[in-house]
């Protein structure tokens, strides 16, 4: 508007042009200043909100993991505690030897040694799966004196691997002899490796 035809221009004319120009700085110096800052502090709010959703996530993420493996490693424990109480195929097969010097030691005589078929343990899975666990079993006769059966027995069940001997079955020899005749199946529980399992 030309600055003659202000002139011309009532008072309340004047003033409402006034105030338009003034709305009109407001909205421009809001979008030139206010709003930028606002958009920021928006943005710094939900970056904040993000970044505390985050490290909740985390931590759940990292206790989730601190879990986990504590039970991992309580899971090896007992595996550990299960697979010591199993022989190797050489450890197996030195037992087996070893009992006929074993009963020597403790005045006894081994008459008998006889192998029964070896049972499989694994039932799931292929034959040839590592791990594969098998049952070796002997029945044996052994001759002599109550407490030299005795200790022999204890002497055949003291070591790491679980050795079960059972049933057992004693008779006397003769009343004279003061001999019994033991008779018991000794069994123990062998773990393989792929490539030394056996096949039936």
């Amino acid at each position: 508007m030309l600055p003659e035809n202000w002139k011309e221009l009532t008072h309340a004319s004047r003033n409402a042009m006034l105030a338009a120009f003034v709305l009109v700085g407001v909205i421009a110096a809001y979008n030139w200043i206010i709003a930028p800052h606002r958009n920021y502090l928006l943005a710094a709010q939900r970056r904040e909100s993000v970044k505390d959703d985050l490290i909740k996530k985390n931590q759940a993420v990292r206790d989730n993991v601190k879990t986990k493996t504590n039970q991992l490693e309580r899971l090896q424990k007992q595996f550990s505690l299960i697979q010591s109480s199993f022989c190797d195929p050489v450890q197996a097969q030195t037992f087996f030897s070893s009992i006929q010097n074993l009963a020597r030691q403790q005045d006894c005589i081994l008459s008998s040694l006889n192998f029964l078929p070896v049972k499989s343990k694994s039932k799931s899975g292929p034959p040839d799966a590592d791990g594969n666990i098998t049952t070796n079993r002997a029945k044996f006769t052994i001759i002599g004196g109550y407490k030299n059966l005795v200790a022999l027995i204890s002497r055949l069940q003291d070591r790491p691997q679980q050795v079960l001997i059972n049933p057992i079955t004693i008779a006397s020899i003769g009343e004279d002899t003061g001999q019994l005749k033991c008779e018991a199946t000794i069994m123990i529980y062998v773990i393989h490796d792929k490539e030394t399992t056996p096949h039936d």
